[in-house]
């Protein structure tokens, strides 16, 4: 149904059948490539946006306790290859330990799995 009404919005046919196969027509290689080019310019967008708010570089220190210590590096690996100017520390520990960091402020992102009674955090 979307397609079919892209292809009104273009008012030109995208697709062609032929036999059990679909191509796409003229007009569908040039909405693919002006597509294309779209997203291309929404990502740089992105970035450049992501620049000059201060996501692209810095630091990022993370505890986190036992149980998450086999998770949290494979969550962090896409990140730090989406950004390569952010130092990121991880700090492993009991979960008393990292409550000690928590309150003292060590660090900008703690995960556990229960967060601690009476201080004011965000899930």
């Amino acid at each position: 149904m979307q397609v079919k009404q892209l292809s009104e919005a273009v008012g030109l046919p995208l697709f062609e059948q032929i036999g059990k196969r679909i191509y796409l027509t003229d007009a569908g290689r040039v909405l693919q490539a002006a597509s294309a080019e779209m997203f291309d310019a929404w990502g740089r967008l992105e970035m450049q946006l992501a620049d000059l708010k201060g996501l692209k570089r810095g630091r990022l220190r993370i505890s986190a306790v036992t149980t998450a210590k086999y998770v949290v590096p494979r969550l962090l690996g896409s990140f730090c290859q989406t950004h390569p100017g952010v130092d990121v520390s991880m700090e492993i520990g009991n979960r008393s330990a990292i409550i000690e960091r928590l309150q003292r402020n060590d660090d900008d992102l703690t995960i556990m799995g229960v967060p601690p009674r009476g201080m004011d955090t965000k899930r």
